[in-house]
């Protein structure tokens, strides 16, 4: 199942880089009632999915996710350009807020109420290094880094895998 974030597709709403969607994706889950899942997302989607088991609102089977914008990185700015925003300002006018606020995209304390729950995590870039230091010893995490040697690529993958 997919479903458009807020501020997305035909989703009414402001795009919140992945704070608010996290209860949007409870909201989803709860109504579909189906409690055997594994969550996966690219970006945004991966932020998504990563805030909402930090928090402990899902507890999904396992966890997999590509490209994650943990420090709003040059995904993060690619992303944004590709959706049609000018890069300059509004994509540092962003990360300028959430520094301010004491945030990022993806929150970087791991709880240690998370859920126990297997995630794959598949970075370009520096977001792997800043996401490693985040996750604590001996919790269910693997962090692969790819080495992106086409600077076309808009990440791991250069279109939606699903």
């Amino acid at each position: 199942m997919t479903f458009d974030a807020r501020g997305h597709g035909d989703a009414p709403g402001s795009c919140a880089l992945g704070h608010a969607e996290a209860g949007d994706l409870e909201a989803v889950l709860e109504r579909i009632g189906d409690d055997q899942l594994i969550l996966a997302g690219e970006g945004l989607g991966a932020v998504v999915a990563l805030n909402a088991v930090m928090r402990g609102d899902v507890e999904p089977l396992g966890v997999f996710v590509l490209d994650p914008f943990v420090l709003g990185s040059d995904r993060f700015r690619r992303d944004l350009g590709d959706s049609g925003y000018h890069v300059f300002p509004v994509a540092d006018l962003a990360l300028i807020i959430l520094w301010l606020q004491g945030r990022s995209p993806v929150e970087l304390e791991w709880p240690a109420t998370a859920p126990d729950v297997p995630v794959l995590a598949r970075f370009t870039g520096s977001d792997a290094d800043a996401f490693r230091e985040a996750v604590p010893a001996g919790s269910p995490v693997r962090i692969d880094e790819v080495i992106e040697t086409d600077s076309d690529l808009g990440g791991a993958v250069d279109s939606p895998w699903w």
